[in-house]
């Protein structure tokens, strides 16, 4: 396909990455460094026919149980708002509307109470998870949007990131010294690897003997990101157990001794931070260990982690360790789930039969997340818009099924190829100055991801506003 050129995918990333440090973005007053890339589609998630799907049953009966004493919620009017966000419902566009159900709009509603609990209880978190493949990649869309939510309703830190980013994001900058494997469950799989306990990022590094991790708040990242106030550092598997110390450029170090831990379990080391912008170090020594995660932040307000998983379809949880990614998730207070995939599959379906059979697949999926966050609302965002109809016929009839499945699971979603415009959008966005697409007609730029963003957060504010407004 003349949209998925090698040599030019190769020269595209290498640009935008030299752009990502010679280019930065000024916006009210903070900068932002993210990068656009160029995935490499990886299809094997559609193809993998040994999988075997297993169908959960899903007790219903959970939405009327639940409502944690919504209606007993004090509503903040002083609370801060960014300048777009002046639409309810009824005022939104057609294009920006969140499709729900009866159900799916009472667990959202059950968000919007928790977050306005983070005004009177200082020890709460509410976390929220942006799934997604390359088109969140660098933080770029999840990281506008989590700096707005922090100025609304607090907190601070880029929440969950893996033991190595082989992307550069703006929220943090990483760097590693020692030995150490990276593997990742979307992609390229290591057929070698003897276990699947990857956690929720579908992630992990094994570091050897001795290695080190180096954290510092991006310097032209979000002002909420560059405050550590805590930090946790989540292992897998370790074969003989071994030691970790965590020191900050300001804070004081502490040691930990890591037991030796079988495959499957799942552990957490915390230490709190000064809260200041500061460098971290978490050196491992005399150790073999799964390095599944580290959540950087506060210990209260809004988490909201972004998690890429590039060339991935969205048909991998269920093929994560069931056990080990539903104690991981235990370790959260779940807001809400946002995913947002469908672009990788788009080039490889080609009639409605092909895009009908891995929508299916997916509902599979969301039940699945259902059953681990039962309480906890789950939003599904379509791909955008993708170069021309010739070379990504099914979009449309992808988004049209996402959809479906998505209010027949008892999901919410949000139609990202409405919301920016429609057909040929993605041509029109790239002949913007400065461009909002990439010259692929299928990635967002930096300001293309900034709008996508924006747009997405007046989407799920109309949604609070009109909430607050029946509240009152």
């Amino acid at each position: 396909m003349s949209n998925h050129r090698p040599e030019n995918s190769v020269l595209f990333l290498g640009l935008l990455v030299l752009g990502m440090y010679l280019t930065p973005i000024l916006t009210n007053s903070e900068k932002e460094n993210i990068q656009e890339t160029q995935e490499v589609p990886s299809w094997s998630e559609l193809i993998d026919t040994l999988s075997v799907e297993v169908e959960i049953p899903i007790d219903t009966s959970f939405v009327v149980q639940n409502i944690d004493n919504i209606e007993d919620i004090e509503i903040d009017s002083s609370r801060w708002t960014p300048d777009y966000a002046i639409h309810n419902t009824t005022t939104l566009p057609d294009s920006l509307r969140i499709y729900s159900t009866d159900s799916s709009l009472t667990l959202l509603h059950m968000l919007f109470a928790k977050l306005e609990q983070l005004s009177t209880d200082s020890a709460k978190v509410v976390d929220i998870f942006h799934f997604g493949d390359s088109q969140i990649e660098g933080d770029r869309i999840t990281g506008r949007i989590r700096s707005s939510w922090q100025k609304s309703w607090g907190g601070t830190g880029p929440g969950l990131i893996p033991a190595i980013e082989n992307v550069p994001a703006l929220s943090v900058r990483q760097e590693t010294t020692g030995i150490w494997d990276r593997y990742t469950r979307f992609g390229t799989v290591d057929s070698t690897l003897e276990h699947s306990c990857y956690g929720p990022m579908a992630v992990f590094s094994r570091v050897y003997d001795k290695g080190q991790i180096t954290l510092k708040p991006h310097p032209r990242g979000f002002r909420t990101n560059k405050e550590f106030h805590s930090i946790r550092v989540f292992t897998g598997s370790s074969t003989n157990g071994g030691k970790l110390k965590i020191s900050g450029s300001v804070t004081a170090e502490k040691e930990f001794t890591i037991p030796p831990a079988l495959i499957g379990e799942h552990r957490a080391f915390n230490m709190k931070l000064s809260g200041k912008d500061e460098k971290i170090d978490l050196v491992f020594d005399e150790i073999e260990v799964d390095v599944t995660g580290i959540d950087l932040g506060s210990e209260n307000g809004v988490k909201f982690h972004n998690i890429p998983m590039r060339g991935s379809a969205g048909m991998l949880f269920k093929k994560l360790n069931s056990k080990h990614f539903t104690n991981f998730m235990s370790s959260f207070e779940p807001g809400m789930l946002i995913l947002q995939f469908g672009g990788n599959a788009a080039p490889y379906l080609n009639d409605s039969t092909s895009v009908a059979k891995y929508a299916n697949r997916f509902a599979g999926q969301l039940r699945y997340l259902r059953v681990v966050w039962p309480k906890t609302p789950l939003l599904v965002i379509g791909p955008s818009d993708m170069g021309t109809s010739e070379d990504y016929p099914m979009v449309d009839n992808i988004i049209a099924e996402f959809k479906r499945v998505s209010l027949e699971e008892g999901c919410l979603f949000w139609d990202l190829k409405a919301a920016q415009g429609g057909d040929g959008a993605m041509t029109n966005w790239s002949k913007e100055s400065p461009a909002l697409a990439s010259s692929d007609l299928v990635h967002f730029t930096p300001n293309g991801a900034k709008e996508i963003s924006k747009l997405l957060d007046t989407a799920l504010r109309a949604e609070y506003k009109s909430w607050v407004e029946w509240k009152r």
